[in-house]
């Protein structure tokens, strides 16, 4: 044989072992946000596979109610004992913790950029900027003057978003002051007086320079131009929002305390469609995931199809469930039963689970192979693939 036979044998015979090699799943490499981005579309491509098995716990000493963010392989997260953690997520050590008082953050933490921001669960209420290398604190302010509500915090694009209390001069049916402020030297951008107080987390469209906000007192959705603050659309609700706006494929969907789903046209605020889940109400946030919505009722977790505007299946667990994340195969959702469910994402159907010792009552976040999920326990759990049972054929008789 030729030394050039020997050489396309050698290269067809790599080329064949490398083609052959199994491909690594498009797994998500950072959920710097709550539900993944600030779309809150609760969304990655892949994620672990069942069955799972432990791979660290992570203790504090307060309940876990908010989910855990991750960018930059560091994890945050908060609990009610009144401090934050930043963690290793690949060994589940603590890299920096720092003391806010009583009950820790209101709503999950943000990464931005080098700073991790969040705001307090507490009176008096305010937003608070770290350094992520360290852990310093380098910014503060004060939100809560006479209503006293808790900010939800987003950033994007050199701009962190949050709501605050009107100031005392301000009308009595202003309730909220939505704030935007320049990262990272933290200067003013603008400020838009409210009609209602500001009921969830707020959701960017950056693709259409919007941020929408679910508003109380009275019931409605409302779109904001981000770089300006000018109103642009508001929508009336039948009755009090009960999930962050989700933004995504051309649409904005939020869920109604009545158990009513909206699809807003993101420009103009006009209706899409309206479906009301049969004899149920909305509970937690949506998820978005190849024009199927997944929504969280009482016990039942719902799939929706945008497309066909109907339910495709519906999940009943013993007790409550969290808002769900989903991938292109599975779904994830947490319950106060102390497991995570994992579902079929086409029938519904339960292909594993991932077992706690405590109440589950924030959702899970899914990066790389990895799930991880708090619980009421004061312990984060993260979760990784588990060996595959092997199938042995039984002998003939």
């Amino acid at each position: 044989m030729s030394y050039f036979t020997q050489f396309c044998l050698t290269v067809f015979v790599l080329f064949s072992l490398i083609s052959c090699a199994p491909q690594r799943p498009p797994y998500a490499e950072e959920w710097p946000v709550y539900q993944a981005n600030q779309g809150h579309q609760g969304y990655v491509p892949a994620g672990p596979e069942p069955p799972l098995k432990e791979k660290w716990t992570f203790e504090t000493k307060g309940r876990i109610v908010e989910a855990p963010v991750l960018a930059g392989g560091q994890l945050a997260l908060t609990s009610r004992d009144g401090w934050v953690y930043l963690v290793d997520p690949e060994t589940g050590q603590m890299l920096w913790k720092e003391e806010i008082g009583q009950g820790g953050l209101g709503s999950s933490p943000v990464f931005y950029g080098e700073h991790l921001l969040g705001g307090t669960w507490t009176p008096y209420y305010f937003v608070y900027a770290w350094e992520r290398a360290g852990g310093k604190r380098i910014w503060e302010r004060q939100t809560g003057e006479i209503l006293n509500r808790a900010p939800f915090v987003l950033a994007a694009q050199e701009t962190v978003y949050f709501n605050a209390d009107p100031p005392l001069s301000a009308p009595a049916d202003v309730l909220s002051v939505m704030t935007a402020l320049s990262l990272p030297d933290f200067k003013p951008l603008w400020e838009r007086p409210l009609k209602g107080a500001v009921q969830t987390m707020p959701t960017l469209a950056l693709e259409h320079d919007l941020l929408f906000i679910a508003l109380s007192e009275p019931p409605s959705l409302q779109a904001l131009d981000r770089k300006t603050g000018e109103l642009r659309w508001s929508f009336e609700l039948d009755s009090k929002p009960m999930t962050t706006p989700l933004w995504g494929e051309g649409r904005v969907y939020v869920g109604t305390e009545a158990g009513y789903l909206y699809s807003l046209i993101p420009m103009t605020g006009k209706i899409d469609w309206r479906f009301q889940i049969p004899n149920d109400r909305i509970r937690k946030d949506l998820a978005l995931a190849e024009h199927q919505l997944l929504i969280t009722g009482e016990k039942y977790l719902y799939a929706f199809d945008t497309r066909e505007l109907a339910l495709q299946w519906r999940f009943r667990s013993t007790q409550a469930l969290t808002a769900p994340v989903a991938t292109q195969k599975h779904v994830y959702v947490g319950s106060e039963n102390k497991l995570v469910y994992i579902l079929d994402r086409l029938t519904g159907n339960v292909q594993g689970y991932a077992v706690t010792k405590g109440e589950i009552l924030g959702s899970p976040m899914i990066v790389g192979p990895y799930l991880f999920v708090g619980t009421s326990d004061g312990k984060l759990y993260a979760f990784e693939e588990g060996p595959r049972p092997v199938y042995v054929q039984p002998p003939r008789r």
